[in-house]
């Protein structure tokens, strides 16, 4: 039977596959082959490459881990050919599951300028400029998971039993159902979190320090750099700049209703049906910013004095019109 590996042992075996393994890790490795190789390893398939690829690993385990011990014979060879082998299997094993996750992923890209995209859990993120999301193809199951590369808008679902994480750049951000803009910028090694609603924690994924995470709070920014961190109060030029473009604002001054309906199916990607003859005549004022699409209907057919039903992404609205 293989022995359990434990993930250090994974990650050095991964370095030394790629030659990036320092002279302390190869002998972590080396004691661990030492104490946990078994004394056979079947190797199931009868393939010669695997064979092949047994003996190159054992010639560069014998020149990389033991250069001073030529030739290597009897005792020390057959546990050289074991590691070799183990080896063999880790980086098997380890090669499966990266092409199992990467099979298993969502990723969208908004390839220069700004798209918009809904989450399985109705969470909606505008991406911009040559931004990129990607996601497990089981989120919203167990979590509610994704990573940012460059600059995105999310306007988070509300769901207290899994929060919503972004894992962007440097930092980790965390959420329950709120809205924020997140920028980072690699090349530059800068991020910046812009909350426009609710409250967002964020913190350093390399947090060595053990530093509690900071707490941001609405129309405040916090930014990053190679230098400093601090948080500001973001102003009002910012706060637009971060919405420009994306169907994010929704609140309406005495808008005509079928003018609503035509932001509304804008943004939740979907379609009313009907007669709306009746609600031509009404006015609504109503910020319905930053709220789902559910919440929306309630208010706006409250403030019309009507009914709302939803099948398959159509939306039928029915009353005597406003009064």
């Amino acid at each position: 039977m293989q022995p359990q590996i434990p993930d250090n042992i994974r990650q050095l075996a991964d370095k030394w596959i790629k030659g990036t393994i320092t002279a302390a890790e190869r002998n972590i490795l080396l004691e661990w082959y030492a104490q946990q190789t078994p004394a056979e390893i079947t190797w199931d398939s009868a393939d010669a490459d695997e064979s092949e690829m047994e003996e190159r690993l054992f010639a560069a385990l014998q020149h990389k881990l033991s250069p001073r011990l030529q030739p290597v014979k009897g005792h020390l060879r057959k546990r050289l050919m074991q590691a070799a082998a183990v080896l063999l299997l880790i980086a098997a094993g380890w090669a499966g599951i990266h092409k199992w996750q990467q099979s298993n992923m969502v990723i969208v890209s908004a390839d220069g300028g700004i798209k918009k995209m809904i989450l399985p859990d109705s969470s909606i993120v505008w991406l911009k400029g040559n931004s990129s999301l990607s996601y497990h193809a089981s989120f919203g199951k167990k979590d509610r998971q994704v990573e940012l590369k460059g600059e995105g808008l999310f306007e988070i679902k509300k769901d207290a039993a899994h929060p919503f994480i972004v894992e962007s750049g440097q930092y980790t951000t965390q959420v329950l159902g709120t809205s924020f803009n997140i920028k980072e910028q690699t090349p530059h090694n800068s991020f910046s979190l812009l909350v426009l609603t609710g409250k967002v924690q964020v913190v350093k994924k390399n947090n060595k320090d053990n530093t509690a995470p900071l707490l941001i709070t609405p129309d405040y920014e916090f930014i990053s750099n190679n230098r400093q961190s601090t948080v500001n109060k973001a102003s009002n030029t910012e706060r637009a700049q971060s919405v420009n473009g994306t169907e994010y604002d929704m609140n309406f001054n005495r808008t005509a209703f079928p003018d609503i309906i035509k932001r509304v199916e804008h943004k939740f990607d979907v379609k009313f049906t009907g007669n709306y003859q009746s609600f031509e005549a009404c006015r609504i004022t109503a910020d319905i910013t930053d709220q789902s699409l559910s919440n929306s209907l309630k208010l706006l057919t409250m403030a019309i004095n009507a009914e709302y039903q939803i099948n398959n992404g159509t939306i039928m609205i029915t009353g005597s019109g406003c009064k």
